[in-house]
């Protein structure tokens, strides 16, 4: 779990520490945003999980990248909201090997199933990017051509339903799963 430590001027902390410290956001005007402590809106969420759904979209990409940051990855990069190039975040761990992870978001109605035509799409965003794995996170479930997707392409292509979205959610707050 990452610890947050309290400065009492930002300014004068350099911009290399800030990132480790902080989850920020490059605005399309080049502005570094500080996200909030997404923590609370994750509490939120966790405890009635049907807010997830009226969680903006560009939200929920936050919510995610937050949770990967906490799940162990070092450099979490949000895209830009617009001309993002097919993918909403980009994720690096380091470790024996480097895992450059890209991930493709989408906040649908529980009823919406993700279809393969997207998938087809983040697979070519995949090849395009040169990075090892792709990972569609949704708040539904996805179609049966989908599901055979993935067990297709198991080492490039990964997907995240609703139960795992949440399952992320729960493990960056320090919740263990039943």
């Amino acid at each position: 779990m990452t610890s947050l430590v309290l400065v009492q001027s930002l300014a004068a902390v350099p911009l290399e520490q800030l990132e480790v410290l902080l989850l920020l956001r490059r605005t399309d005007a080049g502005r570094l945003v500080v996200l909030a402590d997404l923590g609370a809106e994750i509490d939120r969420v966790l405890r009635r999980p049907q807010e997830i759904y009226s969680v903006p979209s560009r939200r929920f990409e936050e919510l995610m990248a937050y949770a990967l940051s906490e799940s162990g990855y070092e450099d979490v990069q949000l895209t830009s909201q617009t001309r993002d190039g097919g993918y909403d975040i980009e994720a690096i761990r380091r470790g024996p090997t480097r895992q450059r992870l890209i991930v493709e978001c989408k906040r649908y109605d529980h009823t919406h199933k993700v279809g393969r035509p997207i998938l087809d799409a983040l697979l070519g965003v995949l090849t395009r990017e040169k990075a090892n794995q792709a990972l569609l996170a949704a708040t539904s479930s996805f179609s049966r051509d989908a599901l055979e997707l993935f067990q297709q392409e198991p080492w490039r292509l990964q997907g995240m339903d609703f139960e795992n979205v949440m399952k992320l959610l729960r493990q960056a707050r320090g919740i263990r799963s039943n």
